[in-house]
């Protein structure tokens, strides 16, 4: 017991770097299993990995779209099916003794189980935009005394975690509803101005309470997952999780402590300074251009292609209008939203419209072949989108009867022409290259690792030979790719949701 509160005392002092990593440290002295206790030395002994999984969702995978749960808007958000992933991954790594990759599970697990728990990842609106990156510089650097009013408080935290099948995810959508209630009060109450010098002031009292008790949620309710974990893996392994925590793992964390000090304050100083120029930039133009945070424009993006999302499935179930729904911000400081919505008589469209504009849109994106083919298609029977998507690859290449129009040429355009369709803002070029690399579905785009992804699609992208790439270009960029995996990955939760 010793040597782990020593080392718990090292790690806080010195290796905390974010908020999540608070979080991860300050649920393991909750643990109050004996199985609970044998992961935590587990997790103690591999502090390093633990600390790096706690912030990799932020730092390299970036998937910022699977850090929320948007309470009021149909619970939207990916925060839930990626807790499932990584704890599943966390269990088979325990099963299987490979501790130091359990460790780094635990930690990302950790990560997107909080989550959730933060009221800006519960909403947003514009002004949410903006202050998203201050008021989390203000939540880290005043942490320690949150954490204090927390502790110090007549609160008692209890978390119960179901039996059910999804008792993780529900677990968590529990746990943003309480956070939403605090989210309008924190961005109106939150002093930009005073955070600017001193980010911890920019917290008032109220402020600081409410967040106690989020934290005492969010940590009390990591602990309670580890032990969870704890028992299910020892019961799956049929014997005790083999834990001894030795003195070597806190002589490494002090080696590491001078490093990671000056490491911290160099990057709370990089941290002030870009929230300065973002502050200065919104001063100067009334709003964020080009010192939007990532983290905030993913989940803006895709937040909006879920409600356009919505709104398709609402016209494609009522044929005979069309919805537009236009958002605005609120004439008061962009704290509220209006939204104007106008149902509008479908204009009538011809086949002929309807053969050219998918010809453009999927057929088109192939140059070996051109664009010269409506009027064969047509010829042939092909007068609808659903004519392409439901025919026979090999009965419409003998149909057609042109050389370069093979069954497996059609059978691409099919997939093109499925994905672009499924996975709304997808683009032509993009959808010609998932597809050339096998990526055929929204899940499969959503699924695949991301760093395969990357390599396959440039592979594709140089190997193709219609469209040579300059020297030295990266296209498709790394940014770009993302958006396509954001936009299946917006598809792929969105029909989850509407299947459950």
């Amino acid at each position: 017991m010793f040597l782990q509160n020593s080392l718990l005392a090292i790690l806080r002092g010195v290796h905390c770097s974010s908020t999540h990593h608070c979080f991860a440290l300050d649920a393991l002295p909750l643990v109050e299993t004996s199985s609970g206790r044998r992961l935590v030395k587990v997790l103690l002994r591999h502090h390093k990995r633990y600390l790096t999984g706690a912030t990799d969702p932020d730092t390299r995978f970036r998937d910022f779209q699977n850090h929320v749960i948007h309470v009021k808007d149909g619970y939207w958000g990916g925060a839930p099916r990626m807790a499932h992933k990584w704890y599943d991954r966390m269990q088979r790594y325990l099963r299987t003794n490979r501790f130091s990759d359990a460790a780094h599970a635990a930690g990302v697990l950790s990560h997107y189980f909080t989550d959730p728990f933060q009221p800006l990842h519960t909403e947003h609106c514009e002004l949410e935009r903006v202050l998203h990156r201050p008021i989390e510089q203000s939540i880290y650097r005043a942490y320690s005394e949150i954490y204090r009013i927390w502790r110090q408080s007549d609160m008692k935290v209890v978390f119960q975690l179901s039996n059910q099948v999804g008792w993780l995810g529900d677990s968590m959508l529990h746990g943003s509803r309480y956070a939403n209630r605090n989210y309008s009060e924190l961005l109106n109450e939150y002093d930009l101005m005073s955070a600017v010098d001193n980010p911890q002031a920019g917290l008032n009292l109220n402020a600081r309470e409410s967040l106690a008790e989020l934290f005492g949620l969010a940590i009390t309710g990591w602990a309670r997952v580890l032990e969870r974990a704890a028992d299910e893996a020892e019961r799956d392994r049929g014997s005790m999780i083999p834990a001894q925590l030795n003195s070597p793992a806190i002589l490494t964390s002090m080696v590491r402590g001078p490093f990671r000090l000056v490491q911290r304050t160099l990057g709370n100083r990089r941290e002030q300074r870009e929230i300065v120029s973002m502050i200065d930039e919104y001063a100067s133009r009334g709003k964020l251009i080009r010192q939007v945070p990532a983290e905030v424009d993913i989940v803006h993006r895709v937040a909006a292609i879920y409600r356009k999302e919505k709104q398709w499935q609402y016209q494609a179930s009522h044929p005979e209008t069309r919805v537009s729904v236009n958002w605005t911000n609120g004439s008061n400081q962009g704290i509220r939203h209006q939204r104007a919505i106008s149902v509008e008589p479908m204009q009538n469209v011809t086949e002929q419209q309807v053969t050219e504009s998918w010809v453009a849109d999927f057929i088109s994106t192939d140059p070996s072949i051109g664009a010269n083919l409506t009027e064969r298609l047509v010829e042939v029977g092909v007068n609808h989108l659903e004519d392409l998507l439901h025919c026979s690859p090999n009965d419409l290449a003998e149909r057609m009867n042109l050389d370069q129009v093979t069954a497996q040429v059609i059978t691409q355009w099919q997939n093109q022409a499925f994905l672009m369709v499924r996975v709304k803002g997808l683009g032509k070029q993009a959808a010609r290259l998932l597809v050339a690399a096998g990526y055929t579905s929204a899940e499969s785009i959503s699924l695949a690792p991301r760093a395969s992804l990357h390599r396959e699609i440039r592979l594709v992208a140089t190997n193709l030979g219609d469209e040579p790439l300059p020297q030295g270009s990266q296209y498709p960029r790394r940014s770009e790719i993302n958006s396509w995996i954001a936009l299946a990955s917006a598809h792929t939760d969105f029909s989850r949701r509407k299947s459950a």
